[in-house]
């Protein structure tokens, strides 16, 4: 990325990560359109409920995994590889103890969370809390996955974190339908089908990545952890984290809010919020490719390239923005309907997406 038309690198380095943050969202997206039309509105209302104290604990990974690509992408840049690897057997390590921990957090945590937090109604607390317990199974998968993620991201690899991302989203969507609609699981079966595609991504991202991309292999000696990395990552994560963390906690607060309003009113914000959520990905994507973008540049001592690169990418993802913004308004009654809503969570979930368009 240090050299050629900058528009040209965003892109190519934007849009797979865009699509695999889309393939990623079809996880709950899916579940929800499964549960919606197979369970019912508490159901729909549940899972989504889940997904504001999920999405919580999930800052912590997507903070460090921002961090650590901006370190990493530095050491690549620079041509540092031995650093590269330290940093990134350092980062496996930081970000399963994490996960492990928060796992342990969420068991712990789900039913005093959902009736003192989120003040779930007793008509949809029992789906939300065993779709928790669940899918906090899982977390192990997503802190690792993000890890792996972040390593081949800073070379420039956004296409193989998608490929990856197409497989787990087909089996997630394939078990989805099994375990819920055919098998009638509920939302237990959403819960395991969504841990099992998680496994399959981490598992997928591994084997490319000690096979396919040598620069960011691991042999048994290069597994340790390092100080110094670590707190490169921190240095730099934290922030993020803690930017994350704070736009979270206000959509539990938030949820907390809209619980209060009954079953109809949980179902129509979870359809338009699942639909909503799509439209956000290009500000992500872009983010994460005008990070990876001034690191390598940075890590070569180009600051003005760099500059150039942000100017260039917030054009691009405003344009992008402006454009799916059009399509919430025209298109709201068919998302919404997607999700089994129908009279009141219909009406009130189109309200949602025109009000949130804009």
């Amino acid at each position: 990325m240090t050299q050629g038309k900058i528009w040209r690198h965003l892109l190519r380095f934007a849009l797979p990560i865009m699509g695999g943050m889309l393939l990623q969202m079809l996880y709950n997206t899916v579940d929800g359109i499964v549960v919606g039309n197979a369970v019912g509105e508490a159901a729909l209302g549940a899972v989504n409920t889940s997904g504001s104290f999920v999405n919580l604990l999930l800052a912590c990974a997507t903070g460090l995994s921002t961090g650590a690509s901006i370190v990493l992408s530095q050491f690549y840049g620079a041509g540092k590889t031995h650093r590269l690897r330290q940093c990134i057997s350092t980062v496996l390590i930081l970000m399963l103890c994490l996960g492990a921990a928060l796992l342990v957090l969420g068991q712990l945590t789900t039913g005093l969370v959902l009736r003192h937090v989120l003040s779930v109604p007793e008509d949809t607390f029992a789906y939300a809390s065993t779709y928790l317990h669940i899918y906090f199974l899982g977390l192990v998968f997503q802190f690792v996955y993000n890890a792996l993620a972040a390593a081949l991201q800073s070379v420039g690899n956004s296409r193989a974190t998608l490929l990856f991302l197409v497989c787990s989203s087909i089996v997630n969507i394939v078990l989805d339908i099994l375990f819920v609609a055919v098998f009638r699981f509920g939302v237990a079966g959403a819960a395991v089908a969504t841990v099992i595609a998680q496994g399959v991504s981490v598992v997928l991202a591994w084997r490319y990545i000690q096979t396919r991309q040598k620069v960011l292999a691991l042999s048994r000696g290069d597994i340790r952890f390092d100080r110094e990395s670590c707190g490169m990552v921190l240095k730099v994560g934290i922030p993020v984290v803690f930017q994350n963390l704070i736009a979270t906690a206000g959509t539990v607060f938030m949820q907390r809010l809209i619980n209060s309003f009954g079953t109809s009113f949980m179902a129509a914000v979870a359809a338009g919020s699942r639909v909503e959520q799509f439209c956000v990905v290009p500000a992500i994507s872009f983010g994460q490719a005008i990070s990876v973008f001034a690191g390598q540049n940075a890590g070569a001592g180009d600051f003005k390239r760099a500059t150039r690169g942000l100017a260039m990418g917030l054009a691009m993802t405003l344009g992008l923005v402006a454009v799916l913004s059009a399509c919430l308004v025209i298109f709201a009654r068919p998302l919404v309907s997607l999700f089994g809503c129908t009279d009141r969570a219909l009406a009130l979930g189109m309200e949602y997406l025109r009000f949130m368009a804009v």
